[in-house]
């Protein structure tokens, strides 16, 4: 192990990580020795960014690289404020374990590392434990103000909110606030009537075979007038009107699914035993020579198409159906001017700051919340269902997300991607809200988190009166530190291990 004068001296103490990982394998060269770039290193990492643009996409990679981006401002936040303070900065490095490559820039070192957990800046004399040249002292973190020691530690936590605060003000300003009493096509439902007439996300549908739908809460009530029929639906694309033919489906209401084990509330019937129907009619009389049998049916839930085993015990034809036209709505929004949209941000951040802090406090309070902290992934992944029976009239039943359940870095990857196909705007605010957590995490006032230096830090200055200097000795807080980062592992890891086994399916 090294001795005190080597032991790592970084914000938030990821340079600790950095020093455990060297140890655990081979130390690490001199800087001098590992500056420019490792070739094989180099060409591994190139490795790594090919294969998940091959698995996942570039939606992968644009997720990946936003989070990359995000910590790396978090890190310059801490890097920019010790400048400023007048303290050492000796390295800003992306990642931990062997470099990949380094140049130096005055004093500091910046490089990237082949483990991307994180980033770290390296600042002299942290606390008590950290030796350093004389000649550095004045500079070093322990000796400089509290004023300056508190915000360069705050900076980090802090950049997190002022990102949130641009994302927002940039969703806000390009895709804009909500219009009152208008909707558009959110979403459209695979195999439906929608689909079939080529409607997609932003449409706005204004008339059914002549009858106004501009008030979403009138759209039931027309397409189950017309239900298995071929209409024309007038639609607004880009601020052009068109009309567009499709004829209107028909799913399953409860009293229909009454007839059918293994059929519910809401699913649209394709076919049975491998032949196609165009309606519920063509089903039942298709149905009504299987009576009491077992047959396949093709249906459509949850946006997907599925082949279940039904058995038929009665065909129902009397309000078996309602009309289906397979959207889900959407709002219509209005761009705003940026300064409009930037006085807007702050307030929605600062809302979103408080909810989630309640959030996280009931979290950390609650019996079922400390569960969930630890909660393994569940013996039926995917689905989050207990087995029990299920009344055939009732809504086929869904997946139900755990409420205290920790998002992994994996989690959020996973999240991120599945909403690039809902656009730019959702991604945004996805962001919004992950960022307004790593801000609030990062403020816990527990070390090695960002916030536990600020609570050392204005534990020293109250305790300095009389124009003596308390200083905390740091050999105490170790245990706590290694507590905390033994929790930390222990949750992350669960969380890690949930995400990919049990992945949170939008």
């Amino acid at each position: 192990m090294t001795d005190t004068a080597d032991r790592p001296t970084a914000v938030d103490d990821d340079a600790f990580i950095d020093e455990v990982i060297s140890e655990t394998s081979m130390r690490e060269p001199d800087v001098d020795e590992e500056l420019g770039v490792q070739p094989m290193r180099f060409l591994g990492l190139l490795g790594v960014i090919a294969a998940m643009t091959i698995l996942g996409g570039w939606q992968l990679l644009l997720i990946v690289g936003l989070l990359v981006l995000f910590i790396i401002i978090h890190e310059a936040g801490h890097y920019f404020t010790a400048r400023w303070s007048g303290m050492k900065a000796t390295e800003f490095f992306i990642g931990f374990g062997p470099r990949i490559f380094a140049f130096q820039r005055g004093e500091t070192t910046f490089g990237l590392k082949a483990l991307p957990f994180g980033a770290y800046v390296r600042i002299i004399g942290m606390n008590n434990l950290d030796e350093v040249d004389p000649a550095d002292e004045a500079r070093t973190y322990r000796e400089a103000a509290w004023h300056k020691r508190f915000l360069t530690v705050a900076a980090g936590p802090a950049s997190h909110f002022v990102i949130a605060v641009i994302l927002a003000g940039i969703a806000i300003w390009q895709f804009g606030e909500t219009v009152d009493d208008e909707w558009a096509v959110d979403q459209v439902i695979p195999f439906s009537a929608a689909a079939e007439a080529g409607l997609e996300a932003g449409d706005q549908i204004i008339a059914i075979d002549g009858v106004s739908t501009t008030d979403f809460e009138d759209l039931a009530g027309v397409v189950t007038a017309v239900q298995g029929q071929q209409v024309d639906l007038d639609i607004v694309r880009s601020g052009d009107t068109q009309t567009v033919s499709a004829r209107i489906g028909e799913r399953l209401t409860a009293a229909g699914a009454r007839g059918y084990s293994g059929l519910y509330t809401g699913d649209l019937v394709l076919g049975i035993d491998g032949v196609p129907v165009a309606n519920y009619a063509e089903f039942a009389a298709l149905a009504s020579e299987r009576i009491g049998e077992k047959v396949e049916v093709d249906v459509v839930y949850r946006s997907e198409r599925h082949t279940e085993l039904v058995t038929i015990n009665e065909v129902i034809l009397d309000d078996a159906v309602s009309g289906f036209l397979g959207v889900a709505r959407g709002d219509v929004r209005q761009p705003l001017p940026i300064t409009e949209a930037a006085s807007q941000a702050v307030p929605i951040v600062w809302n979103g700051t408080s909810e989630m802090a309640s959030r996280f406090a009931t979290l950390l309070t609650s019996a079922d919340g400390l569960r969930g902290l630890f909660a393994l992934p569940p013996a039926n992944p995917g689905t989050g269902l207990d087995s029990v029976a299920f009344d055939p009239a009732q809504e086929r039943p869904l997946p139900e997300l755990d409420e205290n359940r920790i998002l992994s870095i994996v989690g959020a990857v996973g999240i991120g991607q599945q909403l690039v196909d809902d656009g730019m705007a959702t991604v945004l605010i996805f962001f919004v809200g992950l960022n307004i957590s790593l801000g609030l995490i990062n403020l816990v006032p527990l070390l090695p988190f960002d916030g536990g230096h600020m609570a050392v830090a204005t534990y020293e200055r109250l305790r300095s009166w009389g124009g003596r200097r308390h200083r905390v000795d740091a050999a105490r807080l170790l245990p706590i530190t290694y507590a905390v980062v033994g929790l930390m592992l222990l949750i992350g890891g669960i969380a890690i291990i949930r995400d990919i086994v049990d992945p949170i399916q939008l």
